[in-house]
């Protein structure tokens, strides 16, 4: 996620005229309905994930690796973005 402040250093190109916060606690809870999104489909999106891997020429075993990789990432952004309702 790019800073509140990251527009402000390029004031040469363009002008921001508004600005405001948006917390995290909306991110924190959509990544929550992602996951429980991906466990509610794990079979179907495993076999895909899976099915994808050997296309490409990879062992299937990538394709699990993959279902996981986006769960830790769901998890993470769910917990780090929700830290002190969304504030940090």
């Amino acid at each position: 996620m790019p800073s509140h402040d990251l527009l402000l250093y390029f004031q040469d190109d363009l002008t921001l005229i508004q600005s405001w916060f948006v917390n995290g606690k909306h991110y924190s809870r959509t990544s929550e309905h992602w996951l429980r999104s991906q466990d509610a489909n794990a079979k179907a999106g495993l076999a895909e994930l899976e099915r994808d891997a050997v296309a490409k020429g990879l062992d299937k075993e990538e394709g699990r690796k993959a279902f996981y990789r986006f769960r830790v990432f769901y998890l993470a952004v769910a917990e780090f973005f929700g830290l002190n309702g969304g504030n940090e």
